[in-house]
């Protein structure tokens, strides 16, 4: 009989460890349903939030009119890309996402060491401010490529920007591109000089 009794208390001590083994297994896996229960209300709410910002930028419904429906697309524009702000207009008009200088004085053909600066534009899109021009050389020597900043400034003559680009080498009587970007927002530069 003295054995019966110690055999009991093996079962009973196996027992009680198979069931704290499942309920360890049962609180692992009721610990992963929580957590993957959590990531999809986050990215749920994460994506109604966008989803809320996108569908009430479009939306004409409350009498809106078109200035008010451009300029809340022109701030969801300026949320994905940065720095751009689109809202700003001053020497520029934003059209298909593309905001683009108007300044008649930034616009106009300029010289730099005997060369003639022109088809001068700056332009945001995408997240990037580009000033592009032609340079053309008037010289009978070769122009060497060489490292200009050029200088953007405000309609009180005060610097908005600087902007350093490598200028490309330009045979004499030919032309080449200037080609320079930031992620700044400059395109409401009055002018500019190089430097």
């Amino acid at each position: 009989m003295s054995q019966q009794p110690s055999k009991q208390r093996k079962t009973t001590s196996k027992k009680t460890q198979s069931k704290k083994g499942s309920n360890d297994g049962l609180l692992i896996l009721l610990l992963i349903v929580v957590l993957i229960i959590a990531v999809v209300f986050f990215v749920v709410r994460g994506n109604n939030g966008s989803s809320n910002s996108n569908s009430s930028g479009s939306t004409t419904s409350r009498g809106s009119s078109k200035t008010d429906t451009t300029t809340q697309e022109s701030t969801k524009a300026k949320a994905e890309y940065g720095q751009i702000d689109f809202n700003n207009t001053e020497n520029a008009k934003v059209e298909d996402g593309v905001k683009q200088n108007t300044s008649e004085r930034l616009l106009a053909d300029k010289t730099f060491k005997n060369m003639d600066i022109t088809n001068i534009q700056l332009k945001a899109e995408g997240g990037m401010s580009r000033f592009t021009a032609t340079m053309k050389n008037n010289t009978s020597d070769k122009y060497q490529s060489e490292e200009i900043t050029i200088v953007f400034l405000k309609a009180d003559g005060t610097e908005l920007a600087r902007l350093k680009t490598i200028t490309p080498s330009v045979s004499a009587g030919q032309s080449n591109e200037i080609d320079a970007a930031t992620t700044a927002d400059i395109t409401n530069a009055y002018d500019f000089r190089i430097e």
